[in-house]
């Protein structure tokens, strides 16, 4: 799991975000799945962590595990939060805006801790975490345009998808527009787009998390997809529960 800083609802909690969750395909059904989510929430709380933060795709029965490993440990396991996504093929042709530049790792902890203050439950970001999420992760691709004195920054993230013939695709993760206007919006996504095109991308997806807006990826011809992500957060015994949120603002993929 990764460390990760979390606002919800008013407090702020340190938290594991479990990743890579997975045993050998010979093992499925033998509880192995359970002994090491288990053993992670153990060495988080040894550590001082004060929360799990797991997230699982809707259909596949994964709600169901994250809730008895929750019980199996007397934890408080809540489902925050549904994310459905939006998805668009990226065809040839797609060209960005004229202006714009490198994303500003000061400017994106800064915006993103200002949505953290009014969403209900939302990551908190370092200014060296800003650093690695848009400059030196694998894969990173982030946009950042000013429009009269207005700034907007939209990031993500070029993965290569399983299967054979499958596309790479841009993951986008971070969507901070709340300053700009429509058009604005509509432009900022393009270069985005235009770079992740740039570097391999032929299709991207984008999580609706009710913290920021939306059209102009439909008005791109994103389109809802099949994929749902269902959030949980798991509090040790003795804290307060923590109650489900219309918004959420965090990277889930």
């Amino acid at each position: 799991g990764f460390p990760r800083r979390f606002k919800v609802h008013g407090r702020e909690l340190n938290a594991v975000r479990a990743s890579m969750l997975t045993t050998s395909a010979s093992l499925n059904a033998a509880g192995w799945g359970i002994i090491v989510w288990s053993a992670l929430a153990r060495r988080a709380r040894a550590l001082g962590f004060e929360a799990m933060v797991n997230y699982a795709v809707a259909g596949l029965g994964v709600d169901a595990f994250f809730l008895g490993c929750g019980r199996r440990l007397e934890l408080t396991t809540t489902h925050v939060f549904t994310a459905r996504c939006l998805a668009s093929l990226l065809r040839p042709g797609n060209d960005g805006p004229p202006h714009g530049g490198e994303a500003d790792p000061r400017l994106f902890a800064a915006e993103a801790n200002a949505l953290a203050a009014r969403t209900p439950i939302a990551r908190v970001w370092s200014e060296a975490e800003a650093e690695w999420e848009i400059r030196s992760r694998y894969g990173a691709v982030a946009v950042q345009h000013t429009f009269g004195g207005r700034t907007g920054l939209v990031a993500g993230y070029v993965m290569q998808l399983a299967g054979a013939g499958a596309p790479k695709c841009v993951l986008v993760e971070n969507v901070l527009w709340g300053g700009l206007e429509g058009t604005e919006r509509q432009e900022l996504l393009r270069g985005f787009l235009a770079r992740a095109q740039r570097a391999g991308a032929g299709m991207a997806i984008v999580p609706c998390l009710n913290s920021f807006d939306t059209a102009p990826f439909r008005e791109a011809g994103f389109r809802l997809s099949r994929r749902i992500i269902d959030i949980f957060i798991s509090v040790w015994p003795g804290a307060a529960s923590i109650q489900p949120a219309e918004s959420i603002a965090t990277d889930v993929f």
